[in-house]
Order: C-alpha cells, then sequence, then structure tokens
C-alpha cells in the first residue's frame, strides 16, 4: 500500500516473494515541523488506502507511546502521562486515511523523532518536532485580560516576562 506525505518520500523497490506475489513499497517521510513552547503543531500522516479498522501507532524516539488508534478507535490506556490530554486525533478523517495527531500546550521534551506506524501495511512515517523557543509574550498578554484574579494576573505576567528575557527600563 501507498502513502501519500507532503514531504520527500524514500521508495524502496518492491520485493518478489517466493511465492511470486508483491510486498508493499515502504514509504518514509522525513519531514521537519516547526514549533514554540506552548503552541499546537500537527504531526501529519496519511494513507492512500483508507481502512476505518486500521491499527496506528504513534511513538516518539522510538519508544514513547504518544497515540494509538486500534480498530479506528482512540486507545490512550498505554499512553505515556507527558502526553495526556495534550495529544489529539481527527476521528471523522480516519476514513479517509488521515491518521494525523496534534499535540497541544508544546514543552521543550516534546521535541525530537515521531513515528506513525500502520499496521496494515510495512509503511512508516518520520516527523521531526523542532521546538523554536516560546510564543510571543503578547500573546500571553492577550489571555492574561481573561484571568479573574488581578494578583495572580500580575504574577504571571512577571514570570513570563522572566521567561522571554524581558527587561524592565
Amino acid at each position: 500500500m501507498l502513502s501519500v506525505c507532503s514531504a520527500g518520500k524514500l521508495k524502496l523497490p518492491l520485493k518478489t516473494t517466493p511465492s511470486g506475489s508483491h510486498e508493499h513499497l515502504i514509504t518514509v517521510l522525513s519531514q521537519k515541523v516547526p514549533g514554540v513552547i506552548g503552541g499546537s503543531v500537527v504531526l501529519p500522516c496519511s494513507s492512500t488506502e483508507p481502512d476505518q479498522d486500521t491499527e496506528v501507532h504513534w511513538r516518539q524516539n522510538g519508544s514513547k507511546i504518544v497515540y494509538d488508534i486500534i480498530k479506528g478507535e482512540d486507545s490512550v490506556e498505554q499512553q505515556d502521562p507527558r502526553y495526556k490530554n495534550r495529544a489529539e486525533t481527527f476521528p471523522e478523517e480516519y476514513k479517509r486515511g488521515n491518521f494525523s495527531i496534534k499535540l497541544n500546550d508544546l514543552q521543550h521534551t516534546d521535541a525530537g523523532k515521531y513515528m506513525c506506524l500502520i499496521a496494515h501495511s510495512s509503511e512508516h512515517k518520520t516527523v521531526e518536532l523542532i521546538i523554536n523557543g516560546v510564543l510571543p509574550l503578547t500573546f500571553y498578554l492577550l489571555h492574561l485580560s481573561h484571568c479573574s484574579n488581578l494578583f495572580l494576573s500580575f504574577i504571571l505576567f512577571f514570570y513570563l516576562c522572566r521567561a522571554n528575557n524581558r527587561k524592565w527600563n
């Protein structure tokens, strides 16, 4: 089965098995996705042969369980605690072969290589998440206006200024 990807592909030739049948092409995606601390990113993964019952496994750096999709259902029982309530999928897209995930509230530890393993074939995709720093201070200032406690707003403001290496003159 052949996958569609938005970045470069490495296609290995078909192998002929002793019975004369052909094994699937392996498509390896090597894509870099930039993100910022506190932001969100979508890590792409799709297949041209949609199957609602497909098993898809997302892993970070080869071992950390980010997300599993088993027979079209989200499975987070074995999920690494660092991704709990921060990783989400798009279940309405499974039937189209889209198994991308969205990571929210990005942290420095989220940087690294993510693998999307599609179990019904021998294909996998690798996406490298690069963390480029923090969101601009103005982003946080806009959210401060929603804080009901003025004292906490000021504490958060000063903390964020310090985190962004801002100096008071």
